[in-house]
């Protein structure tokens, strides 16, 4: 059954055009996975800050393979000091 997320990053203010780079490296590399059907970054037209991640995996368990991959955990490491918030806000199941 396919899962889609739809996550929530918040960058500090002054750190927006980092993030950004950073998820765009993150989502090249995240297409190259098995399980993902669909993963896009989107930056909020109001808040410069704020970025929107929709996600839609094969199944839960390519879910948590990403969560756990090399270069998902490198880019919560290496920006850690520059994120405000990152946040799951939905994990929906797709019938």
């Amino acid at each position: 059954m396919e899962i889609t997320i739809i996550a929530e990053v918040v960058s500090k203010e002054g750190t927006a055009d980092k993030i950004e780079s950073a998820l765009k490296d993150l989502v090249v590399e995240t297409h190259k996975e098995e399980g993902v059907v669909q993963y896009d970054m989107h930056r909020d037209n109001k808040n410069n800050n704020r970025f929107v991640m929709y996600e839609i995996w094969r199944k839960k368990e390519d879910l948590d393979a990403h969560l756990n991959s090399p270069h998902f955990k490198a880019f919560t490491t290496e920006n850690e000091n520059y994120i405000d918030s990152l946040e799951l806000i939905y994990e929906l199941s797709k019938y």
